[in-house]
């Protein structure tokens, strides 16, 4: 495992989480303990002592790694706080004798929610009565991210916040934490799904569904460490856990358009090299992973058609019934399944 060691000389170190404990804050100008609660330099200070502690504790390379990335960039930003602070000190004196206008230095370096309030150079909002999410860039090039619930309160810190939109009214927020996480929270700031996915993607509901379910995409790798694609429910079922209507444990996850109002949603899933057909709602297979082949197929007069199949040849049943109206034959092709059908329903 990767040594959990600081960049910094123990003289540094020393000088680093000294400000505000012994010597003199360069941003609040506290010696024995910080002056007020949103001291930059303060935040930075304990959120890289929270840092270092996570990365010990990390079982796992990876993550143990992308915590230490962490860890060095906020012992990072206290180095650059300080001097910033320091030059910032200098340069109000030099207003003072030469009565010359001055811009702060602090712009753009990582803060805790007051700063990035004070800052920000983002903001996504879906307007009045919504949670707001304000964005600032650190010196690294690296961003942070704030969100509000709408009276203002702030729900979470996170490292990357994006907007989902389903529909004019019906909106998700999508986070990342620091651990590169996914999660999602509602339009209103509440929490939906705690960050625990490598990445999350809203589906687009199928028309004509009348659902008020909206589905994610949501990965997990599996123990190898190859990504997996499961699909999560804002509202799930009473026998689903966690969301988690189809687990991650798929090669590839989408939702089947305009399917039959009686189905509800359904979701076509690929397991090794294996098609498959469940409902989204609940996770129940509609089609077994036999066939390498599933497609749909709509008539004016039946509606919705399964054409299934491989490689050797093709077959059909009716969707909503679930019908075989047409026997995998070998040596059936895709326009010899479509005949058969268009002849059935004549």
């Amino acid at each position: 495992m990767t040594e959990v060691s600081s960049k910094y000389s123990q003289a540094d170190l020393k000088r680093l989480y000294g400000y505000g404990n012994g010597l003199k804050c360069p941003h609040c100008g506290g010696v024995s303990g910080h002056v007020g609660s949103d001291c930059v330099i303060k935040y930075s200070q304990n959120r890289a002592k929270e840092l270092r502690q996570e990365a010990e504790m990390a079982n796992d390379e990876k993550v143990r790694k992308r915590i230490l990335f962490q860890y060095h960039t906020m012992e990072d930003n206290i180095n650059t706080l300080a001097k910033a602070g320091t030059q910032t000190q200098v340069t109000q004196l030099q207003q003072e004798n030469n009565n010359t206008p001055s811009s702060s230095s602090y712009t753009n370096i990582v803060s805790p929610n007051v700063y990035v309030l004070k800052n920000y150079d983002k903001k996504l909002s879906y307007g009045s009565g919504y949670a707001t999410a304000f964005g600032a860039t650190m010196p690294n090039g690296t961003e942070r991210w704030l969100l509000t619930d709408p009276e203002g309160n702030e729900v979470g810190m996170f490292s990357k916040i994006e907007f989902a939109e389903v529909n004019g009214t019906k909106q998700f927020i999508l986070v990342r934490n620091d651990n590169g996480q996914w999660g999602i929270y509602s339009n209103k700031g509440i929490l939906v799904c705690e960050p625990r996915y490598e990445s999350v993607k809203l589906l687009t509901t199928p028309l004509g569904s009348a659902s008020e379910n909206t589905f994610f995409d949501v990965t997990k790798r599996d123990d190898s460490g190859v990504l997996k694609h499961g699909l999560y429910s804002s509202v799930c079922a009473p026998e689903v856990r966690q969301g988690e209507n189809i687990p991650c444990q798929c090669d590839q996850i989408e939702l089947i358009d305009r399917c039959p109002v009686s189905l509800g949603v359904l979701a076509k899933v690929m397991v090794e090299g294996k098609a498959a057909v469940l409902n989204a709602s609940n996770g129940n297979v509609v089609i077994q992973p036999v066939y390498s082949y599933v497609n749909t197929y709509f008539t004016r007069k039946r509606g919705m058609y399964f054409i299934i199949g491989d490689t050797n040849g093709l077959g059909a049943c009716h969707a909503e019934s679930m019908e075989e109206v047409v026997p995998v034959t070998n040596g059936f092709t895709l326009d010899k399944v479509r005949n058969l059908i268009d002849e059935r329903d004549r």
